[in-house]
């Protein structure tokens, strides 16, 4: 209280100490000491991303769902190893082949997961879990996304030794990664605006359509063979901004992105 008209009104009262009552700006500074005392500061991505990996560790988040990752990675490599053999006997299938297969396994992985727990219900359990649905899919993401871009560069190593080198091996990985982002990031989006029970299965199903269109007409294989790098580089960065995008909405704001945000994985 620094006004010298008020001190003075309080000491002719008689109030003691109300001199050294503080003032609205110390009042308002104190609050704030205690509030940024009390509160945790504001964490980053990377920085949640490290504290949710502490608290759940790998074997957690695949807890009740080995064998459909397991099913998942016998399936893709039993699609893969015909891939690189057909693609050797047919170098005009090597594009169209590698952007049909890079999204296998992510695609596999989420479709069985997404089945067996809805089949097993299990959100119930995962509601006990010391972090937030929607931060347990965050994680979900990160370990297929992780595991379906090693596998998709592999992929694309061997279909570029099995055609003789023929091709650019930046061109092909580049396509590798656009295919699978885009396809990550179009799964997240379906689930995000598409209803019903079966919504999860409308992205693999367009995505097999689509891959189809490729190997069966060489026209379409020709097209694609035709795309530069530039345009495939920036559809991945795109895309792989949008599933960021999606990965910070689930960890930093999982009430804003709500149960559907991340249930393409689920």
């Amino acid at each position: 209280m620094n006004d010298p008209v008020v001190k003075s009104v309080w000491d002719a009262i008689g109030v003691p100490g109300a001199a050294d009552l503080p003032s609205a700006a110390e009042r308002e500074r104190s609050i704030a000491v205690i509030v940024d005392a009390a509160l945790p500061a504001r964490m980053g991505l990377r920085a949640q991303l490290a504290s949710l990996l502490h608290e759940v560790p790998v074997h957690e988040l695949v807890f009740g769902v080995e064998d459909c990752l397991f099913l998942a990675l016998v399936a893709s490599a039993l699609v893969f190893a015909p891939a690189v053999l057909a693609a050797a006997q047919q170098g005009d299938l090597l594009a169209p082949l590698l952007f049909a297969c890079s999204p296998l396994l992510y695609a596999l992985a989420s479709v069985l997961v997404r089945w067996k727990e809805a089949m097993r219900k299990v959100l119930e359990w995962r509601l006990t879990c010391c972090v937030s649905p929607q931060a347990f899919d965050a994680l979900r993401m990160l370990l297929f996304g992780g595991a379906s871009t090693a596998s998709s560069v592999v992929l694309a190593l061997a279909l570029w030794s099995a055609t003789g080198q023929q091709a650019s091996l930046i061109w092909l990985l580049a396509l590798a990664c656009s295919s699978l982002f885009a396809y990550a990031a179009a799964a997240l989006v379906c689930e995000r605006f598409a209803r019903g029970r079966w919504a999860y299965l409308v992205p693999p199903a367009a995505w097999a359509l689509v891959s189809t269109v490729l190997v069966a007409f060489p026209p379409a294989s020709s097209a694609l063979e035709q795309v530069p790098l530039a345009v495939l580089v920036a559809v991945a960065a795109g895309a792989a901004f949008v599933y960021v995008g999606e990965l910070r909405r689930c960890v930093l704001r999982p009430v804003e992105g709500g149960m559907t945000c991340c249930k393409s994985i689920m």
